[in-house]
Formats: structure tokens, C-alpha cells, sequence
């Protein structure tokens, strides 16, 4: 059983990793510091829940964030905006590279947005967390093989509508 001092040091330790991951999900600081208030104080009210041999401490509190991510949306028409990019403004300079390359850009942003909420999340966790499959599949409630098929039929789909270089740099961006 982890002490309330303990907590306060895991809080310590994950907010700033928390906060990054749902801000990076929601794209505004007042509702994201709102959800990482949720997410620590469902922890602490259910630390008794909070079993050592199952979950990693990382683990349990990814799977309550993406829990208070998802009913946030829920409660605002389930849709998850992802144009956190800057676009690239247009001018004389701008080459045409450049702007087929936002062209582009914005095609695989919507087409991400339009996937489920949970496929989005598996995306996120994966990429901007760097979480093993493994560990993804404990948050979501789902199957490993089934995140790691998840997770390839968007690379896959992402693939086919834009070049090999554009999917890598879209990986880096996000």
C-alpha cells in the first residue's frame, strides 16, 4: 500500500509528464491543468485500487488520464481537434515544396482526427509517449495484439495517402 507521502512524490515525478501528454491531447492549458487535477485526485481517492503486482505506477495513472481525455470529449461532441501545427505562411518566398508539404500536412491531421477516440489515443501514447505496446494495451483496456494492429493499419493507411518521408516527418512533428 503506497503512504500519501509516497504519493506526493509520484505526483511530483509523472505531473510534468501527465500534464505534457494531455495538454499535447486537448491543446489548451486551463482545461488541461483541469484534467491533471482529475487525474491525480481519482489516484489519490483510489489508491486502496492500486495494485503493484498488475499495473506500473505509469501505467495505472496513463490509463485514468486517458480515461478523463476521453469523457472530456464525450461531454464535448466526441471531437478530438489535432491542428496543434503551425501552418506555414504564404508569401513570395514561399517555395512550392513548402506548401505542398502543408497541403499535405493538413490532409493527415484530418484524416488522424477522424479516426476513433481510442485508435487516436493508442496513436498518442505510442508516439508522443514512446509507451511499449505492452503497456498501451493496459491503459485502453484492450488486447496487445490488438493495439499493435491498430497502431500498424494507421501507419499503413498513412502510407498510402502520403509519400514515406511526409510520414516520417509527421511523426517527428507529433
Amino acid at each position: 500500500m503506497i503512504t500519501k507521502q509516497e504519493f506526493w512524490d509520484i505526483y511530483e515525478k509523472f505531473f510534468p509528464k501527465i500534464f505534457s501528454y494531455i495538454f499535447n491531447r486537448v491543446d489548451n492549458k486551463e482545461v488541461a491543468e483541469d484534467l491533471v487535477s482529475q487525474v491525480f485526485f481519482k489516484a489519490l481517492r483510489n489508491l486502496e485500487k492500486y495494485d503493484e503486482s498488475r499495473w506500473k505506477m505509469s501505467t495505472w495513472l496513463y490509463a485514468i488520464t486517458t480515461n478523463a481525455i476521453i469523457d472530456h470529449y464525450k461531454k464535448s461532441d466526441d471531437c478530438v481537434p489535432l491542428e496543434n501545427h503551425q501552418n506555414i505562411c504564404c508569401t513570395e518566398n514561399t517555395s512550392n515544396e513548402e506548401i505542398d508539404f502543408e497541403i499535405n500536412l493538413d490532409k493527415a491531421i484530418q484524416a488522424l482526427s477522424k479516426l476513433p477516440v481510442r485508435t487516436q489515443e493508442i496513436i498518442a501514447l505510442r508516439i508522443y509517449e514512446n509507451l511499449a505496446f505492452g503497456e498501451i494495451a493496459q491503459i485502453v483496456w484492450i488486447w496487445e495484439s490488438w493495439v499493435k494492429m491498430s497502431f500498424q493499419r494507421w501507419i499503413e493507411t498513412m502510407r498510402n495517402s502520403l509519400n514515406l518521408l511526409l510520414l516520417i516527418i509527421f511523426l517527428m512533428i507529433f
